[in-house]
């Protein structure tokens, strides 16, 4: 019914996101107490987005050995993720580059591939607070 009379209802919206409960609040320490795969690699600029989305502060990406380290930078990040979608990450929420462009991170598919690979091959984790 309601597809036969869109016309007269206007117009239809839908958006997607992920409702994770968690809010990463010091996203260098969570990244540096994190465990993290031990055969990881990954040397990556991001940037992160604030909660308003009209700024953004840049990043290295940096994982090797078992641990990690997210340090200011001044390059343009080649992966772009709002805090949600850096907790979705964190978390190991996403099991696919395509499913985290389809959530709205932006920058190449290729870097987007190694930043979901960091996290996608352990279960998602919640923390309670860092």
């Amino acid at each position: 019914m309601l597809l036969h009379h869109l016309h007269r209802a206007g117009s239809v919206t839908a958006q997607a996101g992920n409702p994770w409960l968690l809010r990463v609040l010091d996203l260098r320490d969570a990244v540096r107490l994190r465990g993290w795969p031990a055969d990881a690699d990954l040397a990556l600029p991001v940037e992160v987005t604030n909660y308003a989305g009209d700024a953004t502060t840049r990043f290295h990406l940096r994982i090797h050995d078992g641990s990690g380290e997210l340090e200011p930078s001044g390059r343009p990040g080649h992966v772009t993720l709002t805090p949600g979608q850096f907790a979705v990450w964190y978390a190991g929420g996403y099991r696919t580059t395509a499913a985290a462009l389809l959530s709205g991170v932006h920058g190449n598919r290729a870097a987007v591939r190694q930043l979901v690979h960091a996290t996608s091959d352990q279960e998602p984790w919640m923390t309670d607070h860092f």
